[in-house]
């Protein structure tokens, strides 16, 4: 059985009917792009505002070019659907809808991007600290083996950098919550940024490991007993913040410029 919009619209492709009457049809075609068509008499009387009518236009082709590749195909065509529901209240002349519409489908898309660069960000932010505390844990467990060829007869500071380690990756998944960070930038950024905040954080690590072996903070930990949970507390407490390593620096910076 052919669908009526069919007989009245025989030329429009459509994958998904938003709207069919005698005066215009909406649709999403095969690829998913908002398609509308409008009959001859309907041109003739013309819309109530065309300022307001175009207004609206103008917003769902920005929207709908707008990256959508972290978008499932289900999210997707939700979204485009959202966009010919207003261009469908536009043709209505119910402008006041249609505009509100555009911004639940802005929302919308706001919302499905932070979504995925959270889930971006964890994910290479979770991998990329698993593999340090792997190397790590087996630098540890075989320090005997590895002492000759890198020197890691004493493990402080490789107990400092796990505590960097684990500390940047708490920082990151207690900061995602709050952060407004989207995808449009791609899967490929949020990589290379998670890895260097994990990374970051245990450089941060075993700066704080040389500094307390250095005598130079906390030389209440640089001895026998506790040495090794304080160097990971430290080292846990420099990879959650990012100031550690800025502010480490300027105090050195000062210093010499005093010495100078």
């Amino acid at each position: 059985m052919v669908p009526d919009y069919k007989k009245t619209w025989p030329d429009v492709e459509v994958n998904y009917l938003i709207i069919s009457t005698e005066d215009y049809i909406v649709c999403l075609d095969k690829d998913l792009d908002v398609d509308w068509k409008t009959s001859d008499e309907y041109d003739r009387n013309g819309h109530d505002s065309e300022v307001e009518f175009n207004k609206i236009l103008n917003e769902v082709a920005l929207l709908e070019s707008r990256p959508q590749h972290h978008l499932d195909e289900n999210n997707r065509k939700n979204f485009r659907r959202m966009l010919g529901e207003s261009v469908a209240r536009a043709l209505a002349h119910d402008y006041k809808s249609a505009g509100l519409i555009v911004r639940q489908a802005e929302s919308f898309l706001l919302d499905r991007s932070r979504e995925k660069s959270r889930e971006w960000y964890l994910a290479a932010g979770g991998v990329s600290a698993l593999i340090i505390f792997l190397v790590v844990g087996t630098l540890f467990v075989f320090r005997e083996s590895f002492s000759l060829l890198l020197g890691l007869s004493d493990v402080s500071l490789l107990v400092s950098m796990l505590g960097g380690c684990i500390g940047s990756f708490i920082s990151i998944t207690l900061r995602l919550g709050k952060s407004n960070i989207e995808a449009d930038s791609g899967l490929y950024l949020h990589i290379i940024e998670a890895i260097s905040r994990v990374v970051t954080g245990s450089i941060g690590g075993v700066l704080s490991g040389i500094l307390i072996k250095l005598g130079i903070i906390m030389p209440i930990f640089n001895g026998d007993g506790a040495i090794l949970l304080g160097l990971f507390a430290i080292g846990f407490v420099a990879g959650a913040s990012e100031r550690f390593i800025p502010s480490f620096i300027s105090k050195v910076e000062e210093k010499a410029e005093v010495h100078e």
